[in-house]
């Protein structure tokens, strides 16, 4: 299973389609706040994609819930803004909640900038795509027991 990660759109629908026409083949899109509804575009063009958002501190009056739990292929998956839990400063608290919700990964965003640490002895991956207005994104493949994070960028695509 594929996973097209992507956090901190802020209103740049473009660089959001971008990413998934360069992975058209991923299973999920994955919105972790601050440009939500930049997908609302994309989910009208790719009606067979299955989309997981929640929404960020900039997402003033949205509906959506600020966490998520999702289970895909046996693996329970914690996505979150990542505000709420001081990931600017440090992930302790995300990974605390990750934890205590039995998760073996947790998505997050807010930082703008991409991260991926791999806890051995939880087991646990904290993975952050960065900024998709900025172009960076992430793909999280789920294959069995084998959990893999890839740092993407628009950049480096060839469009």
């Amino acid at each position: 299973m594929k996973l097209l990660i992507l956090s901190d759109s802020h209103g740049d629908v473009f660089s959001c389609e971008e990413a998934l026409r360069c992975h058209r083949d991923a299973d999920w899109i994955i919105h972790l706040g601050d440009g939500e509804d930049d997908l609302d575009r994309v989910n009208m063009i790719y009606l067979n994609k299955r989309i997981a958002r929640v929404k960020g501190n900039c997402s003033w009056g949205s509906p959506l819930r600020e966490e998520q739990i999702l289970e895909l292929d046996g693996k329970r998956i914690f996505l979150c803004h990542g505000h709420r839990y001081t990931v600017k400063s440090t992930t302790d608290l995300l990974m605390a909640k990750a934890i205590a919700e039995n998760c073996e990964i947790a998505l997050y965003g807010h930082t703008h900038r991409q991260a991926y640490l791999y806890l051995e002895n939880i087991p646990l991956h904290l993975c952050n795509p960065g900024s998709i207005h900025g172009g960076y994104y992430g793909l999280l493949h789920i294959e069995g027991n084998r959990i893999n994070f890839e740092k993407k960028s628009l950049f480096d695509e060839k469009i």
